[in-house]
């Protein structure tokens, strides 16, 4: 029975060594969670800044865009085109 369970223990934990994405994600859990909640880093954003294309109009993407809101989200400003968009995002006006 003993031995049962310590192959099954051995395979889970040699799967585990192979899954790359896993592995780092466990790791993560295990110290950078505890580290960052530890030492009281924020890891929420703040006024992120954010520039609105808003090509349909419609209802649903004006409720979609009043879920961005502040404290998290800051609207620098609204674009009308693509190139319009292209460019705040390339002179750092916005992130998003």
């Amino acid at each position: 029975m003993n031995s049962r369970l310590a192959a099954m223990i051995w395979k889970e934990f040699s799967q585990l060594g192979r899954d790359v994405p896993i592995l780092i994600f466990v790791i993560w859990a295990f110290t950078g969670a505890v580290y960052t909640g530890g030492h009281g880093i924020a890891t929420e954003i703040h006024n992120y800044p954010l520039v609105i294309l808003d090509l349909s109009r419609s209802l649903e993407s004006r409720e979609l865009l009043s879920r961005f809101r502040a404290p998290y989200f800051k609207v620098v400003g609204y674009a009308s085109r693509d190139e319009e968009l292209v460019t705040m995002l390339d002179a750092g006006q916005a992130s998003l």
